[in-house]
């Protein structure tokens, strides 16, 4: 006889003794009729295995700037189990929030062995991750918290004021200067360049020429790099940093009768000169209708 199944097993489960007996041999040498039938057991008194699952005892960990985060996986190596895995990310740099990466458990040794020695088994193997609360560069002006750029308009005046007014003939000629929007000049896609990011905030200025006497009206950019949403939700970004328009650029500055003005006489020269040249690499946006 033998029976079907002999290892493998669990409490509950059936296994048959088959029998396989050669009746004419039995009845021809021996003169006797054999009788069998197969037997069914189900089998009972194994020791239950308990489940262990690894991921238990790991930390996922993002950091970084999204879409450039990265991803740190922390294993607890105190628990004696975690000897026998090691821990890899399907993906572990270049992470934007939203993203989801896929850790795989390794397992060294044996199934059997793991068993004998920590009297349970492994539950699972691979777990899945969302990266959703690292810091992220603004790819949308309305993403900005109004007091961060509250800050940057106001930072943007002074910067004019003390850049430029303050170098005229006579400053008490400026008559107005407002902020009216700006354009955003982000990373296209794929993209690898520095900065990530540029937010110009335009100003349009208002002006009294000496000679000839009339009035100037003109654009004014003040700039500033890789503005960050951090993971509260609040707005980051190096005020000291601040870019301006280069009085020493054809491009960027424009004369009225013997006087000099750094600026723009219209938007689209201001596009032409800071927008265009990046758009083989960079998309932009603005909020200027």
């Amino acid at each position: 006889p033998q029976l079907d199944k002999n290892s493998d097993l669990c409490n509950g489960d059936t296994i048959t003794l088959k029998w396989d007996c050669n009746y004419t041999v039995a009845e021809e040498y021996f003169n006797v009729n054999l009788e069998c039938s197969d037997i069914n057991y189900t089998v009972s008194d194994l020791d239950e295995l308990g489940s262990f699952n690894p991921f238990d005892y790991v930390s996922v960990e993002f950091s970084g700037i999204s879409p450039n985060g990265t991803v740190t996986i922390v294993a607890d190596d105190n628990q004696p189990e975690m000897k026998y895995f090691r821990f890899t990310a399907d993906k572990s740099r270049d992470i934007a929030n939203g993203d989801t990466i896929t850790v795989t458990a390794t397992f060294s040794g044996t199934p059997v062995a793991f068993a004998e020695e920590f009297g349970c088994a492994v539950s699972e193997t691979e777990k899945t991750y969302t990266c959703d609360a690292i810091s992220y560069y603004v790819s949308d002006a309305s993403e900005i918290p109004q007091d961060t750029m509250d800050k940057m308009i106001a930072q943007g005046l002074d910067e004019f004021n003390a850049n430029e007014v303050s170098r005229w003939d006579k400053p008490e000629n400026l008559n107005d200067v407002q902020y009216v929007g700006n354009y955003l000049v982000t990373l296209k896609d794929g993209m690898k360049a520095n900065p990530n990011s540029t937010l110009y905030l335009i100003y349009k200025v208002n002006a009294t020429n000496v000679k000839p006497a009339e009035e100037v009206e003109y654009y004014y950019y003040v700039a500033f790099n890789d503005v960050l949403i951090l993971e509260d939700g609040t707005g980051s970004v190096n005020l000291a940093n601040a870019i301006i328009p280069s009085k020493y650029s054809i491009q960027s500055r424009f004369m009225v009768g013997k006087y000099t003005y750094v600026g723009y006489k219209d938007l689209d020269s201001f596009v032409n000169h800071c927008i265009v040249p990046a758009i083989d690499k960079y998309n932009y946006a603005s909020t200027i209708e």
